[in-house]
């Protein structure tokens, strides 16, 4: 008995101590705990008060207090369970039956000394002849067992239901608590069934409720997390390592050791390796930090990104510090390919437009002193090639060209394709041989079928002398310098020269002020008269000029070749042809409605509009009969003509229109020709006669082109006569029209109304 009072005692001592620091700390969960304690410390008085007198006032004093405090401090210790599990376990209305039940219980108890349905006490005597009452049971006093066995169950649900939702690693601030309860509330049901003399189960009570206030107030939460910050980094597929305050690892997960090939075993080997991978002494910085490195690790090459952050302590003080290393291997290599398929060719593997000027800015930018060119390639009807081969032939033949142009530049050289058959090099000048872009193409050719198919390429060349202009300026004088050979075969390479760019320059002038031009009618018709033998004019060839608002006066030469060139020739023969409408529109109107005007047709244009519905709505809106508009033509329209070209101008003459075959003996046209020819006059031109060596030849050749014209019954107009022998030679030939700087040069059309449609009233 001695030994239990004394552990009473003790137990008693420890309580008080647990409910002073439970009192006085400053964890919020000890404020639901210290009730509980308190309580806890009642039934171990009693106990202690029941053990020891020999009195049944204060034994039964002692058994009221006993049974009451038992009743509360079950309660405060499931509102404390409640807090402690940080979930809601206890609803509000099965929180106020709890509440009800321990008050009735209560009441009941404080009645008991009226009514004795509680209990009743007995003295006994036991072995060691000590003395004491014993708590004798009556029917409430089950009714109490009831409810405290119904608290018991609920509170150790509770921490079960606890226990199914947190993490195994928290588990430890649970399971000692519930195995307690249940141990407790085994020993209490055993003390109760037996009815042993002395019921000691209230001390388990008691150690259960120092447990729960250890695990409440004095445990380290800093051991669980502990634990599960390292589960979580043994776990974590990125690898981390931290260092204590004088750099040295003392955390590497297992991510970071498989990662850097080092012992698990061993965190100090750690900063060997990554002094070799940052070079930095302990591997660690004075502050945070993040960027890249290259590692090897046997053969192969990894690139891992450094994440490194400084850890302080609550004070701000320095503690250590945190590194992660991520493996950015795949990805450096995916961000490669994906920057080479930016930066270059798909076909070729070469540099792209954009990377080569990149490039090639940078090389010409840091070498300051040294004289580079640029070589631009053009392959000759490559578009043909594709047709006739196919798209993988002619990938073949530029990966041909590719290698080949590789092997004979230099390291320094920057090269690239900058277009569908275009390549570029930049060239050191010292480095540049003009022989291998002369023999080196010499090498390519393309095979099918056994049939041997040249690749010409053409290269021009830029010197690099104005060193900050764009690389793409240069590239494009380079290709301009190509224009001057473009259609040569046995000369393949040109240089760029100012020549060149104020050719380029006009071209663009031309081109960029054509539409002001036409809208300004800066562009106008002049017209050159034909005559016969007596002089009379019956018409006149329209012949363009152009009054330009920079340039001034612009002859034909200037920028008709231009205009062809780019296709843009059809814009300004079609404005001729209604500016001629107009003008016959007017001679008709003022009762000279019997004159012609013959306009010039290109060949182009018959690829770019319909000519026959574009003439035809053009005399049906100026009201005109077709034979006033004579149609001009060149051999090259008829020349290798399709039977489509033609039947199209077999249906214009068919409409009523004249149509001439102009410069007819400049070009390449036979004599057998003209019984197929669908035209209606022929212009031959007196510089047939000037070009030749044997005058006497020439002679005769006119007068045999003359004789089968009169036999085929087409007229013939000489045109570019100049002097009055031709006239006379011609007529003796018996060419009976003119046209040419003899009879008048071509003229404005108010002049050639002044000179020949108007005069004093009368057609002259």
């Amino acid at each position: 008995m001695q030994i239990y009072l004394f552990v009473l005692i003790v137990v008693f001592i420890l309580l008080l101590l647990a409910i002073v620091r439970t009192y006085f700390s400053k964890r919020p969960i000890a404020r639901t705990l210290l009730p509980a304690l308190c309580l806890s410390s009642l039934p171990i008085i009693s106990n202690f008060v029941i053990s020891v007198s020999e009195s049944y006032f204060f034994s039964y004093a002692a058994y009221i207090v006993y049974l009451l405090s038992t009743d509360w401090m079950l309660y405060f210790t499931i509102t404390h369970a409640k807090a402690y599990c940080n979930f809601d376990f206890i609803r509000t209305k099965e929180k106020y039956a709890f509440l009800g039940m321990v008050f009735l219980d209560s009441l009941m108890i404080l009645l008991n000394p009226l009514f004795n349905h509680v209990f009743t006490l007995k003295k006994i005597s036991t072995q060691f002849s000590d003395e004491y009452y014993l708590l004798n049971s009556k029917p409430g006093h089950y009714i109490h067992l009831v409810i405290t066995v119904l608290l018991i169950v609920r509170l150790i649900f509770i921490y079960f239901e606890k226990l199914k939702k947190v993490s195994r690693i928290y588990a430890i601030r649970y399971y000692p608590i519930v195995l307690s309860i249940i141990a407790v509330a085994v020993w209490d049901f055993y003390y109760i069934i037996f009815t042993v003399p002395i019921d000691k189960s209230m001390l388990g009570y008691a150690l259960c409720g120092l447990l729960v206030y250890y695990f409440s107030v004095e445990y380290d939460t800093n051991r669980v997390v502990n634990k599960m910050f390292a589960t979580i980094m043994a776990q974590e597929t990125d690898a981390t390592i931290f260092f204590d305050m004088e750099g040295k690892s003392v955390f590497v997960n297992k991510s970071a050791n498989e990662l850097l090939d080092t012992n698990e075993n061993s965190v100090l080997m750690i900063n060997s390796v990554l002094d070799k991978l940052t070079g930095k002494e302990n591997g660690v910085w004075e502050n945070s930090y993040t960027g890249v490195h290259k590692y090897e690790k046997g053969e192969t090459e990894y690139v891992l990104e450094l994440d490194y952050h400084v850890l302080e302590g609550a004070d701000g003080s320095f503690i250590g510090s945190i590194l992660n290393v991520f493996d950015r291997t795949e990805e450096d290599k995916r961000h490669r390919e994906e920057r080479f398929k930016a930066q270059h060719d798909p076909v070729t593997g070469s540099y792209n437009m954009d990377h080569f000027c990149e490039v090639a800015r940078q090389r010409i930018d840091e070498n300051p002193n040294t004289d580079y060119v640029i070589v631009v390639s053009d392959i000759k009807s490559f578009k043909l090639v594709n047709d006739m081969f196919g798209r993988k032939a002619g990938d073949d033949i530029l990966c041909n060209i590719a290698n080949l142009v590789r092997t004979y530049l230099s390291k320094n050289s920057v090269f690239g394709r900058i277009g569908n058959d275009k390549f570029v090099a930049l060239i050191r000048k010292k480095d540049y041989n003009e022989r291998i872009f002369i023999d080196g193409p010499r090498h390519i050719a393309h095979i099918e079928s056994n049939l041997l198919y040249p690749i010409i390429i053409h290269f021009g060349v830029y010197e690099v002398v104005e060193r900050n202009i764009p690389i793409s300026v240069m590239c494009d004088r380079a290709a301009m310098a190509i224009l001057k050979i473009k259609g040569e075969v046995t000369n393949n390479i040109a240089y760029y020269d100012d020549t060149i760019r104020t050719e380029f320059l006009w071209e663009q002038k031309i081109i960029g002020t054509l539409d002001a031009a036409l809208d300004n009618h800066d562009i106008v018709p002049y017209i050159q008269a034909q005559v016969d033998n007596e002089g009379n004019v019956f018409g006149g060839e329209a012949l363009i000029r152009w009054n330009h608002a920079e340039e001034g006066f612009l002859a034909p030469g200037r920028f008709i070749p231009i205009l062809e060139k780019n296709g843009l020739v059809t814009k300004v023969d079609v404005y001729m042809w209604e500016e001629a409408c107009k003008i016959l529109r007017k001679w008709t109107d003022d009762g000279y409605g019997d004159t012609f005007i013959s306009v010039n047709i290109s060949p182009k244009d018959f690829y770019f509009i319909d000519v026959y519905m574009t003439i035809i709505k053009l005399v049906n809106k100026y009201g005109l009969a077709p034979d006033r508009l004579r149609l001009e033509i060149t051999e090259n329209i008829v020349m290798g003509a399709s039977d489509k070209r033609l039947e199209e101008l077999d249906r214009i003459r068919g409409a009523g229109f004249t149509v001439e075959m102009d410069d007819f003996g400049s070009g390449y046209s036979s004599l057998n020709m003209l019984k197929d020819m669908p035209v209606d006059v022929l212009k031959m031109d007196m510089a047939f006669l000037r070009r030749s060596k044997d005058e006497n030849r020439a002679n005769t050749i006119l007068t045999y082109i003359l004789q089968m014209a009169r036999a085929l019954h087409l007229p013939v107009i000489t045109e570019g006569v100049e002097t009055k022998e031709q006239v006379e030679f011609l007529k003796k030939l018996g060419c009976d029209m003119y046209q040419g700087y003899y009879f008048s040069k071509p003229i404005s059309v108010q002049d050639f109304e002044d000179k020949y449609i108007y005069k004093d009233g009368t057609l002259e």
